[in-house]
């Protein structure tokens, strides 16, 4: 554990939270979430592509 951030190790206290709290902060994770569902279903799935710039079976010989 010598290598991790201090802020990793120290030790944070629980914070007391009502339930009015708590309620919030699910409804915005859920709401979070979604939208982060909602981005990953919109990316095209174009597969791999070459990084080379040759195209495929370029390179060195």
């Amino acid at each position: 554990m010598g290598n991790l951030p201090f802020e990793r190790t120290r030790y944070s206290p629980v914070q007391d939270v009502t339930p009015e709290e708590a309620e919030k902060n699910k409804q915005k994770m859920n709401i979070e979430q979604a939208i982060q569902e909602r981005t990953d279903e919109k990316a095209p799935d174009t597969g791999p592509t070459p990084t080379s710039g040759q195209g495929e079976g370029g390179g060195d010989v």
